[in-house]
């Protein structure tokens, strides 16, 4: 198993597209909005995603689970870890994050709001455990994670079976590629970048990742819009 992993290519989740079908067919001329997931990590207002979710965005949303949106600033990226920290009037209490590296086979969930046919108006939670630890040379050391993530994941957050904060699914084993080259079927296998990343990411801008916060394990949509 961890001999395929490391063969196993690994690629970034595509944000998902925009399925809604709205406006006359002109409108299909237009770039498409990309969607991924976020969620609350840091002071108040503060959100963590993907950073390739929302590069290159003219204007970057935050939905809620009721629908409700907020607009949102980008205000750093780390392309060593593929992460971006927003800030947003959007008010949500972070879940407590935690302290120590996961072993393998802890149970783990990622929740966002994965490419399904239809856009999502809900978040999902998909459940799996940790398949091992290894390091990619886009991302550095990340998790592997025994989840099917998909297009719209990307951004989102990783919990544990009680709800802390883990890390933040990036990317995912590109299995068709890999039965190309090998002729061998890999299992469903996700990326998570883990939390204590990230929060060294927030503390090159001064802040502090949230250690013993009671937020719900919870996610937000992304929503970026490009340049026309």
């Amino acid at each position: 198993m961890r001999r395929r992993l490391r063969r196993a290519r690994a690629e970034r989740i595509a944000p998902s597209p925009n399925h809604r079908g709205e406006g006359p067919p002109d409108r299909r001329k237009l770039p498409a909005k990309r969607y991924g997931s976020a969620f609350a990590f840091g002071p108040a207002g503060h959100f963590i995603t993907a950073a390739h979710v929302v590069t290159g965005c003219t204007r970057i949303d935050l939905e809620t689970a009721a629908g409700d949106r907020f607009a949102a600033d980008l205000l750093a990226e780390a392309m060593d870890m593929d992460a971006a920290l927003l800030r947003s009037d959007l008010q949500v209490v972070p879940a407590s994050s935690v302290r120590d590296v996961l072993s393998k086979d802890r149970p783990v969930k990622a929740v966002g709001y994965p490419e399904e046919g239809l856009m999502r108006l809900t978040p999902r939670v998909r459940t799996g455990r940790i398949a091992g630890h290894g390091r990619l040379d886009a991302y550095g050391p990340l998790y592997a994670v025994r989840i099917a993530v998909r297009g719209g994941n990307s951004g989102g957050p990783l919990f544990t079976d009680d709800g802390r904060l883990a890390g933040m699914v990036v990317a995912k084993v590109d299995r068709s590629i890999v039965f190309r080259r090998t002729g061998e079927h890999v299992p469903k296998v996700g990326y998570a970048v883990p939390v204590q990343r990230l929060a060294s990411f927030l503390a090159r801008h001064d802040l502090v990742a949230p250690t013993d916060s009671d937020g719900p394990a919870e996610a937000q949509r992304v929503i970026c819009t490009p340049p026309p």
